[in-house]
């Protein structure tokens, strides 16, 4: 069976692909520079050529990128990150201090142990909590308690400073004596004690004080006291007349020549 003949049409396009593939390569085209970049308006300029502000201006006066504000965690373009596990929280009532209170815990117990000593001293026998009276050996047991202070001083000032790093009262307690919040007051009073002390038993008749004697003593002082501030006086008043009448010696008496 004979084959016909080929579309005469395909006949032209192998030609012309033919033609094509062993005429001479099309020259490439140079690569071109990139745009320049306008910093001071990156959305472009207007007709007046002033910047393009799509969402105004930073505060140091430069055209903004991107509108102002946080972007909103329910954006549809908002990165898809699982929530931050909430931080830890210490229970309460329990604190992690690592202050050291030991040296201002030491001169507290010190205050403390002054205040009850000299408050042992004072009548605490004779005197009353509305009806009832105070036993006649309290001052003794005051000073025994002192006493049971001062010997376990180290123990308590360690164990106080120890609660301070786990617990929060123990903590404010041993920054307040430590740092003379508390401890301040024991110092004053016992520095006060004495002169408390005395008055109470002067009041009471303490037939261990003299009372006269006391006053006889005070009297000395005080004319002691009266002369010192007359003759202050008196140069005050010379010193007044040489600077009024240079002439005069400061006795009221002309100077003679010699």
């Amino acid at each position: 069976m004979p084959i016909p003949d080929s579309d005469p049409r395909a006949k032209e396009l192998d030609a012309a692909f033919e033609a094509a593939m062993s005429g001479p390569a099309k020259p490439r085209s140079e690569p071109k520079a990139p745009p320049e970049v306008d910093h001071d308006a990156p959305f472009g300029r207007d007709g007046d050529g002033n910047p393009v502000e799509k969402y105004g201006r930073t505060v140091d006066g430069k055209v903004r990128r991107s509108p102002a504000g946080r972007k909103s965690r329910s954006a549809q373009d908002a990165a898809r990150t699982a929530p931050a596990a909430p931080a830890t929280q210490p229970a309460a009532g329990k604190v992690t201090s690592a202050v050291d209170y030991t040296d201002g815990l030491v001169g507290a117990a010190d205050g403390i142990w002054l205040c009850l000593s000299a408050a042992s001293k004072l009548p605490l026998g004779k005197l009353r909590v509305g009806k009832f009276g105070l036993p006649a050996d309290t001052g003794e047991k005051v000073a025994a308690q002192a006493y049971l202070l001062d010997r376990c001083k180290g123990q308590l000032v360690v164990a106080l400073n120890e609660a301070a790093k786990h617990n929060a009262r123990a903590e404010a307690l041993a920054r307040k004596l430590a740092t003379g919040d508390a401890s301040w007051v024991l110092t004053v009073g016992s520095l006060a004690m004495p002169f408390v002390t005395s008055s109470v038993a002067l009041w009471k008749g303490d037939e261990r004080l003299s009372v006269k004697e006391m006053a006889a003593a005070n009297e000395t002082e005080l004319d002691r006291v009266m002369e010192t501030l007359n003759e202050q006086a008196r140069q005050i008043q010379a010193q007044a007349l040489a600077v009024a009448d240079p002439g005069q010696n400061g006795q009221g008496q002309p100077v003679m020549a010699g």
